[in-house]
């Protein structure tokens, strides 16, 4: 058990955050690279 829930809920969903920020930045890093190149669709 915590003994802050508040904080932990807190502290998932900045962990959450992160992990959401990195993801759509690769992702739009792979799409304009694709569309740089011209290789891709």
């Amino acid at each position: 058990e915590v003994k802050e829930p508040m904080f932990a809920n807190v502290r998932g969903f900045q962990l959450a955050g992160q992990n959401y920020a990195r993801t759509v930045m690769v992702a739009s890093r792979a799409d304009q690279g694709a569309t740089l190149s011209g290789s891709k669709q």
